[in-house]
């Protein structure tokens, strides 16, 4: 691996070399003359492909409702993150902790972390304790904004849900918050948080645009309601829990009376009759 020295830059196949960009810096590799791959590095292959595309989905459900850039690896690190278990059941959980700026986590900012409660119609509320936020020196407002995306893998496509955004003026202490937002879907339903600086100038607030002093994260992963086919072994035990329709009491009651009758007018020493004891 060798860095691009510029003044021009490729990504890409050129004659027997590969050029790749990682965060902002350009790199250029050469291609190997064989290779040869054994059934677990074509099985790994495949599995960090369906990461991949499971990735973009993310990405594009997520980053067009941040208000911040994200960071140059944000692409390599959730492939990273979902390669190794993209075959597990709610894999999805995994993201929880995902930052979108590795250059300040969301706990720098809040120092003490946020508490995601669930509320008795199913909804969820966000209460971010009271606390000092750093800031820069320009900065006269913190925006905090929770965000919340559905996303149904098995289809490849999402929905975003509705959000809340809070505005904390810092010429008075910041007291806690508290931001509503919606009940989790049948798919997978992500929660993130992002928190900002900004500067009021002329009415209008600006962003700060400090990789310090802005932090986007996953606070939360409910994963998606699998509904699992019943077996044949567990139809039997299926069927004790369904409720008897009137027409299978009125057979299960004729065929009382039937037994009751038979046994009543079988006499001993009869053909159909029982042995004796």
């Amino acid at each position: 691996m060798a860095l691009q020295q510029g003044p021009n830059y490729f990504i890409g196949k050129l004659g027997n070399q590969i050029g790749y960009k990682v965060g902002d810096q350009y790199f250029v590799r050469s291609m190997p003359e064989k290779v040869n791959r054994s059934k677990a590095t074509k099985q790994a292959a495949l599995d960090f492909g369906i990461a991949s595309k499971t990735g973009r989905l993310v990405r594009h459900a997520i980053l067009d409702e941040l208000d911040i850039p994200p960071d140059g690896t944000v692409t390599n690190r959730l492939n990273k993150t979902l390669a190794p278990v993209i075959k597990l059941d709610h894999f999805s959980t995994r993201l929880e902790g995902f930052s979108f700026n590795t250059h300040t986590p969301l706990d720098k900012l809040l120092k003490k972390p946020p508490k995601l409660r669930k509320n008795a119609n199913g909804t969820f509320l966000l209460q971010v304790p009271p606390q000092d936020i750093p800031q820069s020196r320009n900065t006269t407002h913190i925006e905090i904004k929770a965000i919340a995306v559905s996303i149904n893998f098995s289809k490849n496509k999402y929905s975003r849900l509705k959000g809340e955004t809070l505005l904390i003026d810092l010429q008075t202490p910041f007291t806690g918050a508290a931001l509503n937002l919606p009940a989790p879907e049948n798919d997978t339903t992500l929660y993130i948080l992002q928190v900002r600086s900004l500067e009021l100038v002329n009415r209008k607030y600006y962003d700060v645009q400090n990789r310090k002093y802005y932090a986007a994260e996953i606070i939360a992963v409910v994963p998606e309601r699998i509904l699992k086919p019943v077996g044949k072994n567990k139809v039997k035990n299926l069927k004790k829990l369904l409720p008897e329709t009137p027409e299978t009491n009125k057979t299960k009651t004729s065929s009382a009376k039937r037994t009751v009758k038979n046994k009543r007018t079988t006499k001993p020493g009869s053909k159909n009759a029982p042995p004796g004891r």
